[in-house]
């Protein structure tokens, strides 16, 4: 039987990506919830991976992490709870999700699951601290029950595994080519790049990958265009939108823009505020700004361009000097902020103006909104590249 890759979706989801959401609604000593049934519960706990040694270019204690995940006074940085234990908790909800799919044992055509092989993701920024960790929270959460190995890979490698799959199966590489693979998310961006080495001598379909460079690229600059966008909303509001949904809808509103904006034009939102909530409270200077009957509020150009402009930069500067220095002939693009029209047309250009030989590879193929294509003109041919909110 020919080896395939299947991407998992947990039961009773509406997607194979699962946010890194944890809950305790009945108490932090009873059973946690995870993924998109915690995103609805308090109190919850994200971005854990940002509280880990060697991720400087964020600082978390400058971040109002509150506001950004939306909880109702569920994310207290200095007091929550131990970090191993959360990513313990968090893991073995998968594990346990995973092991207990009917859907796997009727994928495998067996009654029992065989050993499992697992394998694990880390930030590239994370240093010995973040590996000792991740180790302890693994072992925690029950892996090691004779069960089979574990492994250990970069965010940036697991996204590049990834994109190697959908370029195995849709035939879109050949030996020679160097793939770099560009995994721009909400929090973190990693970068990878990848080597088309052989072809199977009896199966051209099987392709063999070999990773170019030791180690992958990280930073993770992006939570301040987030952070930047609420600033806006509440200014421009006269609101504080400090806990509970009126944060949690200011907090998807200003994702929302940030994915809507091409860079061109203001960005129209939804706003659903409970019907009493602003006409009661509203005090903004800038009323035209906001639609009270229509609950859209619109955040102009400069607003925009002024929170996105100087992460897309440095996004844009990294992928040219990777592009310089591992000379790919391919360049997948993927992440949620791989969504956003403004930092697509900033690639675009610059792809098409100082690297025109370079493939933009088609990632449609992605499934959920993890990646985005390019428009076939003005580019041509695009590179590839390599390197992970909620």
């Amino acid at each position: 039987m020919r080896a395939r890759s299947v991407e998992w979706t947990p039961p009773g989801a509406t997607s194979c990506i699962i946010p890194s959401v944890l809950a305790y609604p009945n108490g932090e000593d009873q059973q946690s919830t995870y993924g998109e049934e915690a995103l609805h519960q308090t109190p919850r706990y994200a971005w854990t991976k940002m509280l880990v040694e060697g991720v400087p270019e964020v600082r978390v204690a400058e971040l109002d992490l509150n506001a950004l995940f939306g909880g109702e006074e569920a994310f207290n940085y200095e007091n929550r709870p131990a970090t191993v234990r959360l990513i313990s908790h968090f893991l073995s909800n998968i594990r346990n999700a995973f092991r207990n799919d009917p859907g796997i044992l009727r994928e495998l055509g067996t009654g029992n699951l065989p050993h499992i092989d697992w394998h694990f993701s880390l930030p590239a920024s994370w240093g010995a601290e973040g590996l000792a960790i991740m180790e302890a929270a693994i072992n925690q959460a029950g892996f090691r029950q004779n069960e089979g190995r574990i492994y250990f890979a970069t965010e940036g490698l697991a996204a590049a595994i990834a994109v190697a799959n959908r370029l195995r199966n849709k035939s879109m590489a050949q030996p020679g080519d160097r793939v770099l693979v560009c995994d721009l998310g909400g929090l973190t961006n990693d970068f990878t790049a990848l080597d088309v080495v052989a072809v199977h001598p009896t199966e051209p379909h099987r392709l063999f990958f070999q990773r170019y460079d030791e180690d992958s690229k990280a930073d993770c600059a992006n939570p301040r265009i987030d952070q930047s966008l609420l600033r806006h909303l509440r200014r421009t509001l006269g609101r504080p939108l400090g806990s509970g949904r009126v944060m949690h809808v200011g907090l998807n509103a200003a994702i929302a823009a940030k994915h809507a904006f091409d860079g061109q034009s203001e960005a129209s939102v939804d706003l659903s505020f409970d019907s009493w909530y602003l006409p009661r409270h509203f005090r903004g200077q800038q009323r035209d700004a906001f639609d009270q009957q229509g609950r859209r509020f619109i955040f102009s150009q400069d607003a925009l361009q002024q929170s996105m402009g100087p992460v897309v930069t440095q996004i844009q500067d990294r992928v040219a000097a990777l592009i310089d220095n591992w000379n790919p002939s391919k360049i997948a693009i993927i992440g949620g902020l791989s969504r956003s029209g403004y930092l697509q047309g900033r690639l675009s250009t610059m792809l098409a103006t100082r690297y025109p030989t370079i493939y933009q590879v088609p990632m449609d193929s992605f499934r959920g909104n993890d990646a985005y294509v390019l428009p076939p003109a003005p580019i041509v041919p695009v590179s590839s590249r390599s390197s992970s909110s909620s």
